[in-house]
């Protein structure tokens, strides 16, 4: 899969929104947001609005809300999608009430421990749950900016933002941090895509997994009903309990 320089700094919906990553220098897979690609970010996005009953393009549309929105909805739809990740990992439905009343550090810590999550997921989904704790109880921060808040504090509060998105490290060059901090909001919002879209893979096999043990059960049940239903009296047939091994469930 290629990578292209260009295709990083063009514009996306609304003004220019560089990509740099590791160093400045962009790594992103020319076609991984490509509305077409059916193993692309948004197809899997589309799947996880369905799965969580959420208006269609709704992580899309948040992209284009102010700070304080982006992180209070952002971390609300990890919250969510964690739950259905975890409740269908463990495939245990009776318990998703349970895992909803969460609270994040502990779906976290669940999620890692099944290795839903990785490290630098985790690292993100920690640093995003620290922001929203920041601004959620006090209704002043509204207006709150994630730029003005980063070029407010000293290189330790830049330098975490930059580990959280995977956009940088200490020796991020100037030029590259400026820029970064600039787009911060969109950097967040795209980090929080990516591994909302790698979640979501993991929601569809651990579904597909819970689906295939449902229908093997059926099919077992199915087989042993059969089997006591032949009167004991039959005589012996050759083929019988092939035939009946074959047959679908109905």
């Amino acid at each position: 899969m290629s990578t292209n320089k260009e295709h990083c700094a063009r514009p996306f919906r609304t003004g220019e929104w560089p990509a740099f990553s590791h160093g400045g220098k962009c790594d992103m897979p020319d076609d991984i947001w490509d509305r077409d690609n059916p193993d692309g970010i948004w197809a899997r996005l589309v799947e996880l609005e369905a799965e969580l009953g959420l208006p269609q393009s709704f992580c899309e549309k948040i992209a284009d809300e102010d700070d304080w929105s982006l992180i209070i909805k952002l971390h609300a739809l990890f919250e969510a999608a964690l739950s259905s990740a975890l409740t269908l990992n463990l495939d245990r439905p009776q318990l998703r009430d349970q895992i909803t009343r969460m609270g994040m550090n502990a779906k976290l810590s669940f999620a890692s421990a099944l290795e839903l999550v990785g490290p630098d997921e985790k690292r993100f989904l920690a640093y995003l749950s620290k922001r929203r704790n920041d601004l959620v109880h006090n209704i002043g921060n509204v207006s709150f900016t994630l730029a003005d808040w980063l070029r407010a504090g000293d290189d330790n509060r830049r330098q975490e933002f930059f580990r959280a998105t995977q956009y940088g490290d200490a020796t991020t060059p100037k030029e590259v941090a400026d820029v970064a901090t600039s787009f911060a909001r969109r950097e967040l919002w795209r980090m929080g895509m990516v591994i909302l879209a790698t979640l979501q893979l993991r929601i569809g096999m651990a579904r597909a997994v819970t689906e295939g043990q449902q229908y093997k059960d059926k099919l077992i049940s199915t087989l042993i009903q059969r089997v006591a239903d032949v009167p004991r009296e039959a005589p012996r047939r050759p083929g019988l309990l092939t035939s009946l091994l074959a047959a679908e469930p109905d």
